[in-house]
């Protein structure tokens, strides 16, 4: 049954899922399952004994995470080192609670979460997209290996691909735009922002979906219509705020100054003082000649991304338009040369790695691509409401990347739902294949004429 053709816009909130289909639970144990056998063996393959490679984000969240076990202090007197978001710092702090610091347990503990991905992708293309194309999402989330190369890692992209999709997944339920379903989700997404405070550029999508999306008899620029998307937009704004306000008590407390979520981070995007081969705020007083030299001496010491956009040509003074392009390509990057891109300087495995990515790349990303453009095309012309949420969720997360700052890690958490859209329509262009050679070979052949 095709469940996505009775989605059109306008919609009644309240008939949404009605013919969604029963639930398989010995299906979702078995995706479950499935996904966790396939990252424990990975990262017992991988990442074991390697858990906090110097150099990268990793060695940042670990210190943030024993700073929380070891008092008070980070709450008060955050050192410099403690600039990040508090959310992943903290679930990490917890696991090294719970697992005695054993870094082996912690890493393989990852694994649960990126099989909670898997069945929950599968779950909410279920109900709103289609039966077949989730089950195909989910296998190809279950063993994409850029996913599985994060399953193990002290990173917070395993939870960044749980979380967005169970923010769109609460945001589209039967009850999503009810004053429950609006909480759950302003919750949802407050731990979202809290993990990665730059998805406090995403407010503006979730509040003009909310205000626009709510049923309502009147015009849709009239007044009536805009005092009516109030309610349910501050509701959810308003959540968010509460739910914001501890910690951004403490960056009253602890810096003297009322921010959000993260001000060391908007210190760094205010001062372009981020260590970036496009944003070294001392490189503009540096001579090109002299900025050359420094930056080859010190390449093999650079961040990935770092040498990413030196390759590129990305250089103090470069137009906001070069860079932009540059984010974009790299944000949607499929193809590396050599060795440049690896997640870390891991010398089992860094001769291999470049060309593990590109494959994987050209094959769980590339092969989709038309798919997943005929399935937004689609989306647009039946104005499936379903389609739109992630294909507009997956674009407001590019342009961010674009405008700040991107590596290919940072599309994980969109990937999902890049997957769902091209699988079905993956899915709807077989059974047209297989409606019409039925047809085929129902039609009895014409009978013969008499000379």
């Amino acid at each position: 049954m095709e469940h996505a053709s009775l989605r059109r816009l306008p919609v009644d909130v309240n008939r949404i899922q009605i013919d969604a289909p029963p639930r398989d639970f010995r299906l979702a144990w078995a995706l479950f399952l499935g996904a966790l056998i396939v990252r424990l063996a990975y990262i017992a393959l991988r990442d074991l004994g390697n858990a906090v490679p110097t150099g990268t984000d990793a060695v940042s969240y670990d210190v943030f995470a024993r700073a929380i076990l070891a008092g008070s202090s980070w709450l008060t007197h955050p050192g410099a080192e403690l600039f990040r978001p508090p959310g992943f710092p903290v679930i990490l702090a917890a696991q090294y609670a719970l697992f005695c610091g054993n870094m082996d347990v912690v890493q393989l503990s990852q694994a649960f979460v990126g099989a909670a991905s898997v069945v929950l992708l599968f779950e909410f293309g279920r109900r709103h997209v289609d039966r077949k194309a989730a089950l195909l999402a989910a296998a190809w989330l279950m063993i994409n290996p850029l996913h599985l190369d994060f399953a193990g890692k002290l990173l917070r992209e395993n939870w960044l691909v749980l979380l967005n999709i169970a923010v769109i997944a609460s945001l589209l339920a039967k009850d999503g735009l009810a004053t429950k379903g609006l909480i759950r989700t302003a919750l949802l997404f407050t731990l979202l922002m809290h993990i990665d405070s730059r998805y406090v550029f995403h407010l503006p999508f979730f509040a003009l979906y909310i205000s626009l999306a709510k049923p309502s008899k009147q015009a849709l620029l009239g007044w009536s219509r805009l005092t009516a998307s109030i309610k349910p937009t501050a509701l959810f704004l308003l959540v968010v705020l509460a739910a914001s306000a501890p910690w951004a008590i403490r960056n009253a407390v602890a810096y003297d100054r009322f921010v959000l979520i993260d001000p060391r981070a908007l210190d760094r995007w205010a001062n372009k003082a981020k260590a970036s081969v496009a944003r070294e705020a001392e490189s503009r007083a540096l001579p090109m000649a002299g900025f050359e030299a420094r930056k080859t001496a010190q390449f093999d010491s650079l961040t990935t991304e770092e040498q990413a956009a030196f390759r590129a040509g990305i250089r103090p003074g470069s137009g906001a338009l070069t860079k932009a392009t540059f984010n974009l390509t790299e944000f949607w990057r499929l193809y590396h040369n050599h060795s440049e891109y690896r997640p870390f300087p891991d010398a089992r495995f860094a001769s291999r790695w470049s060309l593990e990515h590109n494959v994987s790349s050209l094959v769980f990303m590339g092969l989709l691509l038309p798919f997943f453009v005929i399935g937004v095309v689609r989306g647009v012309q039946t104005a499936d409401r379903v389609i739109l949420v992630m294909t507009a969720f997956i674009i407001v997360h590019t342009l961010l990347h674009v405008v700040v700052h991107s590596v290919t890690r940072y599309r994980l958490p969109v990937e999902p739902f890049y997957a769902l859209i091209a699988m079905q329509s993956i899915v709807k262009q077989s059974r047209v294949m297989q409606s019409l050679l039925a047809k085929g070979r129902a039609t009895p052949p014409a009978p013969e004429v008499a000379a």
